[in-house]
Formats: C-alpha cells, sequence, structure tokens
C-alpha cells in the first residue's frame, strides 16, 4: 500500500521531469541557425519570421514580418535584427539609422542618434558615451544622466553610487533608489545604509528607516540598529522586516540565525 501511494504521489513529478526532457531533446535535434527554438528565420521562401518562445524554452508562435527587406535583413542577436530601412525587436519594425545601428544586449541597442530599450528611445540618451552599470542588467547611464530601462533616473551620473549588495540600490544627489524602485519621499543627502556589516536591507534618512524600500512607521532614527537581514531593534521595538513584533520581550530578544530570533517567552521566525 506505501509503494502504491509513493508511486502515485511521484506521477505528476515524472511526467513533469519526461516534459521538459523531451522539450530539450526536441530543441537539440533542431537546427540553430535554421530552425531557432526562438529567434530569427530566413526561410528559403524568401520570409523573414521572428520565433516567440515561452521561458526562452518552448517555441509557441511564429510571427512573418512584413516588413522586412529579405535581401539585407541582418540578424544582430536572437532579439535584434536590422536591414537598409529599418530595424527590429522582436517582430516589430521601428524607425532608425540602420547603418550604425547595434544591439548592445538582448534588451539595448544604438545608432549613432540615439539609444533604444526595446524598440524605444531613451530620451536624452547619449549614444556616444552609454554604458552598462556593473552587474546590473536594466540599469545603463551616460556622461551626464542614468536610466532604468527607459525611464530617466538621475541626472548626475557622476555621483551615482552603489549602496550594499543589493541589485538596483543606488544613489546621487537627486534620487534614491532600492532594488530598482525609487523612493521619491528619500533624502539623498542623508540617505545611507545603516550597517552594513549586519544587514544589506535596511537603510535611513534623517526622517525615516527603511527595509528594502519601504518605511518603517515610527522607527526612531537615531537608535535604529539592524541584528541581521530580518531582524532589528531600535530603542522602542523589536522589529520583524518592516513591521514591529508586538509581543517580543525587549529586553531578551536575539537573534539565532537569519531567519530565526527568541526571548526568553518565545521563538519567532520570519515565517510568522
Amino acid at each position: 500500500m506505501a509503494s502504491l501511494l509513493k508511486t502515485f504521489f511521484l506521477l505528476p513529478f515524472r511526467i513533469l521531469i519526461f516534459f521538459w526532457s523531451s522539450i530539450f531533446v526536441i530543441n537539440g535535434c533542431k537546427s540553430k541557425e535554421k530552425n531557432p527554438v526562438s529567434g530569427y528565420i530566413k526561410s528559403d521562401k524568401g520570409e523573414v519570421i521572428y520565433r516567440g518562445a515561452f521561458l526562452g524554452l518552448i517555441s509557441i508562435e511564429d510571427h512573418t514580418i512584413a516588413e522586412a527587406d529579405y535581401a539585407t535583413f541582418s540578424i544582430l542577436n536572437r532579439h535584434y535584427a536590422k536591414d537598409k530601412k529599418y530595424a527590429y525587436y522582436h517582430q516589430y519594425f521601428f524607425t532608425t539609422d540602420a547603418a550604425t545601428f547595434e544591439a548592445l544586449d538582448g534588451n539595448f541597442a544604438k545608432d549613432k542618434n540615439h539609444v533604444y530599450f526595446k524598440s524605444s528611445k531613451i530620451p536624452e540618451a547619449d549614444p556616444a558615451t552609454v554604458e552598462f552599470l556593473p552587474r546590473e542588467g536594466f540599469l545603463i547611464r551616460d556622461k551626464a544622466r542614468v536610466y532604468y530601462q527607459n525611464d530617466l533616473i538621475s541626472r548626475d551620473a557622476g555621483h551615482f553610487v552603489k549602496l550594499g549588495s543589493l541589485h538596483g540600490t543606488y544613489k546621487s544627489t537627486d534620487v534614491v533608489m532600492v532594488t530598482y524602485n525609487v523612493l521619491s519621499e528619500a533624502d539623498p543627502a542623508t540617505f545611507e545604509l545603516i550597517d552594513s556589516s549586519a544587514s544589506d536591507s535596511y537603510f535611513k534618512d534623517k526622517r525615516r528607516v527603511y527595509f528594502n524600500g519601504m518605511e518603517i512607521k515610527d522607527a526612531d532614527t537615531k537608535s535604529f540598529a539592524p541584528l541581521n537581514n530580518s531582524f532589528a531593534k531600535d530603542k522602542n521595538r523589536v522589529y520583524r522586516y518592516d513591521e514591529p513584533i508586538k509581543e517580543a520581550d525587549y529586553s531578551s530578544f536575539e537573534v539565532i540565525d537569519e531567519t530565526h530570533a527568541k526571548d526568553k517567552f518565545r521563538q519567532y521566525s520570519t515565517g510568522e
């Protein structure tokens, strides 16, 4: 009986493994140049096709690009292409300077006049000086400005600095960004990571304390101290993430590890 139940419960997982294995076998048998899982195809019939894929693994739909000039169509990567008249992002065409158009990665491109996020021009971005921020896929800057995707984030690229190790967490003289979210109420001049030796998640400025960009209501900025990435204290309360633990015994509260803490009455976890 136990063996039968085990077989029954494992069946969906075995089906799933078989399904994904089949996909990889099928995709592995395809010619990556002539019949890719996703990307551009120049067919033997003189058509240009963009093939979309689910999670980059399963081909789901082919789009014939009627505007494409077959003879001059050049594939730049899986996401960008160009011909003598247009540039292309997936199946969508847009007007550029074709001679100088180049893909920077799968989401950004440029020509001599503009920088593009997917197929949209990024206002004011300077193609001559544009560059990626290190290890930040959707943040770029030029000599004067910083952009997140195609949104202008800062007009002071020279002072745009990383705060801690969280992706998308920076400040400049005119902006604070935590995990790619701009904190419009934060004060850039005084905004800081409180204690990098204890946590990369707790920040403060002269008026507020934040957990991963979320304001911690009524927290005391002067005494606030992270205990790790999940728990913190100020002179009045104990906190789990951005919320006070109302039942905690302040004087005996201590952390056990990143996800657990205790006082003389109770134990606490981040799952509660």
